[in-house]
């Protein structure tokens, strides 16, 4: 499997090696955490289903967007 395929399907997470030494980055995500799990709380269990849905939907485009920058940056270096 490519680094890329990895990525893809998680089986590495180059955020978790940042988080572990930025503690402005690890103090945000945790904030973010807190926030989610109050709000889910306030949802119906079709609602809840549904944020489940949009949540892996906006992980997937964040790690196609990593992808994408991945194989395009290489390019625009050579260029420059």
């Amino acid at each position: 499997m490519t680094i890329l395929e990895n990525l893809w399907y998680g089986n590495i997470r180059p955020v978790e090696e940042f988080v572990e030494s930025n503690a402005e980055y690890k103090n945000l995500l945790r904030i973010v955490g807190k926030n989610r799990e109050k709000f889910e709380t306030t949802l119906s269990p079709e609602q809840a289903e549904l944020f489940g849905k949009y949540i892996v939907s906006v992980n997937e485009l964040c790690v196609l967007k990593f992808c994408l920058q991945i194989r395009i940056y290489p390019r625009i270096s050579i260029i420059n």
